[in-house]
């Protein structure tokens, strides 16, 4: 059975169970074919009885817009449930067997051929557009003369003359199908909701329109001051069809043909002219009504299309608004993502520079000299880390990254990927934990990028782990799939971030802080895994819960020839060019007491290191919380103070050391934030200088000699 798509939804109050009874196609199309064929019969009956004396024309002849609005809606297949009704009414209205059928083809045509052409001409039932109004108003015009002229020719067949003019009985059928169709059409659903405001004020007009007109037409001698209430009534009309929408006309129409035709049946006709006849009466108010109902339905159609249009603007601006927010959001994440990648890069750039000085200064050729080395090496190699992932993405958006994937021993790809990071890993004091499998697995892939893969998502790990804490990496093959976990037991990641993290320049903090990276790294790994045909998952119970990352990669994957093209333009990178100093002579100088507070501790250690050299007494703390109880219990003369300190910010150091603590100390303000806004921001805490890293050694110790010295104390 095909089930067709009306469903009737029940609820019992016993069980609170909804219950759906769907009917059958074939079931619905019966009950449609029914509904029409009886309302067809009655309504036929009811216009047959409002002819006036025999001869006089019915007001409105109310099968024929039924009849329309019946096939527009459902098609013109149920043009033999017309052709059936037609025939029954006119059996039952007295007429001869060829009259019957006569009238029954009329009025069948007109319907099927009126819902035909509105069908191939794009009608919409919903008159939602002015076109629609009138194209269904100039069909009306023409497409009612069908019925009539085809009735008066078998009447002249049959009885050799004519019970009424074909004129009104025209003017009957075109009344019923600009007033009843366009009716049917708008009320086959329910209204929507509206305001308050306007339920009343719709209240209000139809109150008013119905009233006029019921006086009107059961009282016409009736006026005030010589104002018809006709005319109130028409200003009603006009006012519900310029403030309401066109569902509403066609009710006001319907409801003032209903009180004529109440007015007829009720025997209450109208006073005549003198000289004027009741058909000729009818006549003109059926003429009346035809013309407001053009004039009602274009204006309402007009004002609706307005209206339409005039939302559609608000739409449209408001979606710009949402654009030109959008573009402000990404400014301001541009901006901001610059001020992160210059601090990023200028942190590694500070312990080279410092270390280089260190060296060309004390001309070290021993083992403390390999050791600064080695320092200078890893935050090079972190810095080009850095440059490699932008450009990566960069590459990747422009979709002009290639892989080259070849023969991959799933242990080396591991290996390599711990050895990039020990010395991450050995800074922050993490314990990582690595599990692989105990049979080696070859896979098809790109080395380089599987370990870069696996080198970001350890890294991501040990930045957002603080210091001591402890990382997991297993590693093992399940049905087809080379698996990779990474666990932590760091910051974790809150449930709303758990998809977002993925985006480029997506951070999990609420603020920058130091060493948390650009937000490129987890964006880099995603796109880098899904080139690979693979999928990477992030899973985190929550804040301070620790995270998990789970990367899946094809073990074999078919080899493509664009596969194994060569890559694009090679990567280039330079260092600044450094003038060293070999040989200065130590100058024997006051020792001066130094806090130097920077969670790089490589760029602190390295400062530290040639402020002793140069004589200075140096103390270094690595957060904000260290550095307070230093400054507490040993009262520095200077500061120099990193911004973007995890916990408690630069900002709040200075701050608190010199509003709470009373500090004297000189704050400098040491950092990779250089913009205007920073500089301020560093005024307003206290700072009393701000140096944009990398600087130079000699412009820090410049500022420390400007510094008078601390009073001895008696």
């Amino acid at each position: 059975m095909v089930k067709f798509p009306l469903i009737i939804d029940s609820k019992t109050e016993e069980t609170g169970l909804r219950v759906h009874f769907a009917l059958s196609r074939k079931t619905v199309i019966v009950i449609k074919a029914a509904t029409l064929y009886a309302t067809y019969i009655a309504t036929a009956m009811l216009s047959r009885y409002l002819f006036v004396h025999g001869s006089a024309p019915a007001l409105i002849w109310l099968p024929t817009g039924i009849a329309w609005a019946a096939l527009i809606l459902w098609g013109y297949g149920f043009w033999p449930v017309i052709m059936a009704a037609s025939l029954t009414a006119s059996f039952l209205s007295g007429h001869h067997s060829f009259g019957a059928l006569i009238f029954a083809c009329g009025y069948t045509l007109e319907a099927f051929v009126a819902a035909f052409i509105l069908r191939k001409v794009k009608f919409d039932p919903a008159l939602a557009r002015f076109s629609d109004v009138m194209t269904l108003l100039v069909s009306a015009l023409a497409l009612t003369l069908v019925g009539p002229l085809i009735g008066t020719f078998g009447f002249s067949l049959v009885a050799r003359q004519l019970p009424i003019a074909w004129n009104a009985w025209w003017l009957g059928e075109l009344t019923s199908v600009i007033i009843i169709t366009p009716f049917l059409l708008q009320w086959r659903s329910p209204p929507s909701q509206s305001t308050l405001k306007v339920a009343v004020e719709g209240a209000i007009a139809f109150a008013i329109t119905i009233g006029m007109l019921i006086v009107a037409t059961w009282t016409s001698s009736a006026t005030w001051n010589g104002i018809s209430p006709s005319y109130i009534a028409i200003l009603g009309l006009l006012w519900i069809a310029l403030r309401f929408r066109i569902r509403y006309i066609t009710a006001a129409m319907f409801l003032t043909i209903a009180i004529a035709i109440a007015a007829l049946i009720f025997a209450r006709v109208p006073s005549l002219i003198p000289g004027q006849t009741i058909s000729d009466r009818i006549l003109s108010n059926e003429t009346a009504l035809v013309v407001f109902q053009f004039i009602f339905l274009a204006l309402a159609a007009a004002m609706e299309e307005r209206n339409k249009a005039r939302a559609s603007t608000a739409r449209y601006t408001a979606d710009l608004e949402v654009a030109l927010e959008k573009i402000r959001s990404d400014d301001r994440a541009k901006t901001e993502f610059i001020a992160i990648l210059a601090h990023e890069l200028r942190n590694p750039l500070m312990p080279i520079i410092s270390y280089l000085e260190l060296i060309g200064r004390t001309g070290m050729r021993n083992r403390k000299a390999k050791e600064y080395i080695e320092i200078i090496d890893r935050n090079a190699r972190n810095m080009s880390h850095i440059i490699d992932d932008l450009l990566d993405i960069s590459r990747i958006s422009q979709q002009k990254f290639i892989l080259h994937k070849e023969s991959l021993s799933f242990r080396d790809a591991v290996v390599h990927a711990l050895d990039t990071v020990q010395p991450l890993l050995k800074e922050k004091n993490h314990h990582l934990t690595a599990v692989l499998p105990e049979h080696d697995i070859r896979m098809e892939a790109d080395p380089v990028r599987v370990e870069q893969i696996l080198v970001n998502l350890i890294t991501n790990a040990a930045r957002y782990t603080t210091p001591g804490g402890a990382i997991r990496l297993e590693a093992k093959g399940e049905n087809g799939m080379a698996i990779f976990h990474i666990n932590d037991s760091g910051v974790g990641i809150a449930p709303h971030m758990l998809e977002s993290i993925f985006e480029t320049f997506a951070q999990s903090g609420t603020h920058r802080d130091s060493g948390r990276g650009l937000g490129i790294g987890l964006s880099l790994a995603k796109k880098l895994t899904e080139l690979h045909g693979g999928t990477i998952e992030a899973r985190s119970e929550g804040i301070g819960s620790g995270s998990e990352f789970i990367v899946r990669l094809p073990i074999a994957m078919r080899r493509r020839a664009a596969d194994r093209a060569p890559s694009g333009a090679a990567i280039r990178s330079s260092a600044p060019a450094l003038s060293l100093r070999a040989n200065d002579r130590r100058k024997k100088r006051k020792a001066r007491d130094i806090l130097i507070v920077d969670d790089n501790q490589s760029a602190a250690k390295g400062l530290g290191k040639l402020l002793e050299y140069s004589g200075y007494k140096v103390t270094i703390a690595y957060d904000g919380e260290s550095a307070l109880e230093l400054i507490k219990k040993s009262s520095p003369e200077v500061i120099v103070l990193d911004i973007g300190l995890p916990g408690v910010s630069g900002y709040d150091v200075a701050r608190i050391a010199k509003e709470d603590m009373r500090s004297t100390a000189t704050l400098i303000a040491l950092t990779g934030y250089g913009q205007e806004h920073d500089k301020a921001k560093a005024r307003e805490a206290g700072f009393d200088y701000h140096l944009t890293k990398p600087v130079s050694f000699a412009e820090i110790e410049n500022i420390i000699k400007t510094v008078p010295p601390t009073p001895a104390i008696a």
